[in-house]
């Protein structure tokens, strides 16, 4: 009876402990994943502002994406850590943990930006090339504690560009006006 008591409070205190250090519900953070439901298959890639380049690790400048999640719309913040572009233009983090519970809805957006200025809010303050997804909801998977709960897949994430420049912008306001000038005489 004692081993069987002995047994139960060793069980116990696993599980206790298990719950502590819960971190919360994940995100499969692949832009690219095939799957046989095409309900299922993500297939996003990053396009630099003529929106026909596809930005990877040779991109010049440099550009660096990362994932937001939050519980509203209105709250998204950064998880994981910000990361380049493969060679083949996609992106590959891996399982993404999340600070909301497993199987919770969050709310998640994909941000790229010019490596150079540090974070996304630094390039688009600073002139730099940014851009962001659309935000989607998914129910977040498990988290690295419980293992039969697979991370959440990107799905419904979709392509986007880049932002230019203000100079580049300005380039173009200015050749639409010359245009404009140019017709009217």
């Amino acid at each position: 009876m004692k081993k069987l008591l002995l047994i139960a409070a060793c069980i116990g205190a696993s599980v206790g402990l298990v719950a502590q250090t819960s971190t919360g519900g994940s995100i499969n953070f692949l832009t690219k994943v095939s799957n046989a439901d095409p309900t299922k298959a993500i297939d996003v890639k990053v396009f630099d502002v003529d929106g026909t380049t596809v930005i990877n690790n040779a991109s010049t400048p440099a550009i660096t994406a990362q994932l937001f999640a939050g519980a509203t719309a209105d709250s998204l913040a950064p998880v994981g850590t910000a990361i380049n572009f493969l060679a083949s233009g996609y992106l590959n983090a891996g399982k993404v943990l999340t600070p909301l519970p497993q199987g919770s809805t969050a709310f998640v957006e994909l941000r790229a930006w010019q490596a150079s200025a540090g974070s996304y809010d630094a390039a688009k303050a600073g002139g730099l090339k940014w851009g962001r997804s659309d935000t989607i909801s998914i129910v977040l998977g498990g988290d690295q504690l419980t293992p039969p709960a697979v991370p959440a897949n990107l799905v419904g994430l979709r392509s986007f560009s880049l932002i230019p420049e203000p100079s580049t912008i300005a380039l173009g306001a200015l050749g639409a006006l010359a245009l404009l000038a140019l017709r009217r005489k």
